[in-house]
């Protein structure tokens, strides 16, 4: 995955500059037309809301997260960030996320892993 990152762009640009506590989240693969995902990714990190944009390995893809406090603004944050690529867009692939606490740890997740899969109660410690 290449990572196109301008000197002066926030990395955690999400509303308001703060990561919600209980956030809802969005990642969006968009298929860009040949020759744009630099530009694609450039001007998606700018946007409101968005958390990630990078360009994936197939050259002519993207991968954007977008994150808001409540549906609603998830929906105009991601539809803003989806309109300024319009022009260099041949397809998008939406998939929301289910809404976990930000404070969820690793810990957290290898505990709920080994109670739904007791296949991998052999391998982690």
């Amino acid at each position: 995955m290449r990572t196109v990152l301008p000197k002066d762009v926030n990395t955690t640009n999400t509303t308001k500059g703060k990561v919600p506590a209980h956030g809802l989240r969005v990642y969006v693969i968009i298929n860009t037309m040949a020759g744009c995902s630099d530009g694609v990714v450039r001007t998606l990190r700018y946007k409101p809301g968005v958390v990630i944009a990078d360009i994936l390995e197939s050259q002519s893809s993207v991968i954007m997260m977008v994150e808001a406090p409540e549906q609603q603004k998830l929906v105009e944050l991601t539809i803003e960030a989806l309109a300024s690529v319009e022009m260099v867009t041949e397809g998008v692939h939406l998939m929301p996320a289910r809404n976990y606490p930000a404070s969820m740890t690793i810990a957290n997740n290898s505990a709920r892993r080994r109670r739904k899969w007791p296949c991998l109660r052999h391998t982690e410690n």
